[in-house]
């Protein structure tokens, strides 16, 4: 067996963002209201269906491996970016009930949001927080020989005081299997070579999230703690024989287990009268991961077997100050 080996990655950055503008009287950004009752008459299940039905407006989902830039797309919720770098923009939109849908807001020239700064067009999204039920989703996966859930969800909104919690658990698998006849025809017509190989590959992913919420008279302050774990195995079973009756069997497994765990802060200023606002966003991250492959190789009674071990260690701290003229937006 190879040596285990070990990588270690601590990126950090720090960014100061100072953005002027000339002095010229803030004109107010025009945006379309969709209203609770329009959105009623609209089909769909989840924020993201809604979003996908407002005309002129290109959804944005990007999630950059590191860094904060452009790390949440081109949809706010309640005003604010989610900062969650193990879940993609489009995957929080679709466990958002559209039942917790109060109004959107969609901008699609010029915005009042510091925190999408980098987008032109923007589509805020306001949480009911009256309605603080708990949604729940299950999905069932039937496969040849397997049958099984493929993932369930639990997401609601719990209040505590001037605080406002989003809570979603989830369990997701995938599985994929096949089969493959071998064979090695010679021009003649004549087979030297047949066999067999079958083919499985199956991903688990488990995730807890949580995200806190509190507003203040003229500002507003977002916390985000996200833990994540995935399991990824494939591999492959293949048998041949030749026609002198020597046999091969050749066998591979490779796993990817991986853990991560982040925290993220977002605080901005909301006073409409202050010409300078400030936004201070953070984000701590680590993912900690180990990949093995085992190569097995046994022909008549000669076995071979090769094999690699691989740790990764990733933590990332980002720290981004910026200060903000309203008159451009």
């Amino acid at each position: 067996m190879s040596s285990p080996t070990r990588f270690l990655s601590v990126p950090t950055l720090i960014t100061i963002l100072l953005i002027a503008a000339p002095t010229y009287a803030q004109v107010e950004a025009q945006s379309e209201h969709i209203s609770k009752a329009k959105l009623e008459k609209m089909q769909g299940q989840s924020a993201l269906d809604i979003i996908k039905q407002v005309s002129g407006f290109l959804f944005i989902n990007s999630n950059d491996k590191r860094g904060l830039s452009g790390a949440t797309g081109n949809v706010l919720i309640n005003g604010l970016p989610a900062l969650s770098k193990s879940q993609s923009l489009e995957s929080i939109l679709a466990d958002f009930p559209v039942e917790q849908l109060l109004e959107l807001y969609v901008y699609r020239a010029g915005h009042p949001f510091s925190s999408a700064s980098h987008h032109t067009q923007v589509i805020n999204l306001t949480r009911d927080t009256s309605n603080r039920q708990f949604n729940w989703r299950v999905e069932a996966l039937s496969q040849s020989n397997y049958q099984g859930l493929k993932s369930t969800s639990l997401q609601g909104v719990i209040a505590s005081g001037s605080w406002e919690h989003q809570l979603r658990l989830s369990r997701s698998k995938s599985h994929w299997q096949s089969k493959l006849d071998l064979a090695n025809f010679y021009a003649s017509g004549l087979t030297d070579v047949y066999g067999e190989e079958r083919y499985q590959e199956e991903t688990k992913k488990s995730q807890i999230g949580l995200v806190s919420t509190k507003r203040f008279d003229q500002s507003v302050l977002s916390l985000n703690l996200q833990w994540l774990k995935s399991e990824e195995k494939e591999g492959f079973r293949r048998k041949s024989q030749r026609l002198d009756l020597s046999s091969l069997l050749e066998t591979n497994r490779d796993s990817l287990d991986t853990q991560e765990s982040s925290f993220g802060f977002d605080w901005q200023q909301t006073q409409q009268q202050a010409l300078w606002q400030w936004q201070v966003t953070g984000l701590i991250r680590q993912i900690d991961s180990t990949q093995l492959i085992v190569d097995t190789s046994a022909q008549n009674e000669q076995v071979e077997k090769d094999a690699f071990l691989q740790d990764k260690l990733l933590k990332e701290r980002v720290l981004r100050i910026s200060r903000l003229n309203s008159a451009l937006w």
